[in-house]
């Protein structure tokens, strides 16, 4: 199997792992402002019949946003987002996580067995927890696009987020593979119960508060609305999408150069599918703590040296939904 320094030298490998506390906060503010500008489309324009077109247009950005919020979420987890350690910690949980019900460190130890067995099969307790996410691909031209309405409608969204909910209050081993491993619960008073929602699901609340708070002192409250609907429809479909690039139609090998695929993309898909460069995915797993603001200059490195002659790469998204639904 080959490895990063078979490619690279140990110069390249150290600056492309240098972490920088600045570029981990452009990479946050980026999303935020993002966020921001999304509510503003609609804030400035909420006359009727109009609202539709910039309603559509704040539901596609702040999906994208959620997905972007939990990229970073993944790529705290790997503490690449800033250098300092107690600021990638803190902003990963406060800024990343805690807005879209996720928890830093059940995702860190979650994501970290996807990248020890991705693609595999479960056998006992080994096995890639999202191999759910792209193990029956391809499918059929219908099925796809029913999922996909599923997704654009809503249907989708509460299973996730109970699950979430679940894994986040201990309930329930963190797991996306769709198994479902209850954990034992010591005995527990009423008050031991508030206390440990506050603890686990307090974030999630105190932030989204805040953010509807911000929007209702702004003579805007509703618009937090926008933030909720993108979370239950535009956000699982981009979601889905991603994920089907990313190990979907590829064999169960565990050479990373061939179950892995890097998806080359456009502006817009930066918008959509892609934000934070998580299309370069077989970077990521070549070398997996590689900021994700390095991956860019990864991939030229790796692309010049011929290692794309025979690994995953896609160009645009379309060429995705053609594979996954090509048998």
């Amino acid at each position: 199997m080959v490895k990063p320094k078979d490619i690279l030298s140990q110069d390249e490998m150290s600056a492309l792992l240098a972490k920088s506390d600045f570029r981990g906060f452009i990479e946050l503010a980026t999303s935020w402002g993002l966020i921001v500008a999304a509510f503003a489309i609609v804030g400035f324009w909420p006359h009727l019949p109009t609202i539709f077109i910039p309603v559509v247009v704040a539901l596609i950005i702040l999906g994208n946003r959620h997905l972007a919020l939990a990229i970073l979420v993944h790529d705290a987890c790997h503490h690449a987002l800033f250098k300092t350690r107690w600021l990638n910690e803190f902003a990963g949980k406060w800024f990343a996580a805690a807005p879209v019900l996720q928890d830093l460190d059940g995702y860190r130890n979650y994501h970290l067995q996807h990248h020890k067995y991705t693609g595999q099969d479960y056998q006992g307790e080994k096995g890639d927890p999202d191999i759910i996410l792209t193990r029956n691909y391809p499918i059929s031209k219908k099925s796809l696009w029913r999922w996909v309405l599923r997704d654009l409608t809503g249907r989708s969204a509460p299973r996730l987020y109970l699950g979430l909910l679940a894994m986040n209050l201990g309930l329930m081993k963190f797991d996306l593979s769709g198994r479902v491993v209850m954990l034992p619960q010591p005995e527990r008073t009423a008050f031991g119960w508030v206390t440990l929602a506050i603890r686990k699901v307090g974030p999630f609340l105190f932030t989204n508060a805040l953010m509807f708070t911000t929007l209702w002192l702004a003579g805007n409250g509703w618009l937090y609305l926008l933030w909720v609907g993108a979370a239950l429809t535009t956000f699982q479909f981009f979601t889905r999408i991603r994920s089907i690039a990313e190990h979907g139609m590829l064999p169960r090998v565990a050479d990373m150069l061939k179950n892995t695929r890097t998806t080359e993309v456009s502006w817009w898909h930066r918008l959509t599918f892609a934000p934070h460069h998580v299309n370069y995915h077989l970077e990521h797993h070549f070398l997996m703590a590689v900021p994700s603001y390095r991956l860019p200059k990864m991939h030229r490195l790796l692309k010049e040296r011929g290692v794309f002659a025979d690994a995953p790469l896609a160009y645009g998204y379309g060429e995705i939904l053609r594979l996954a639904t090509t048998k």
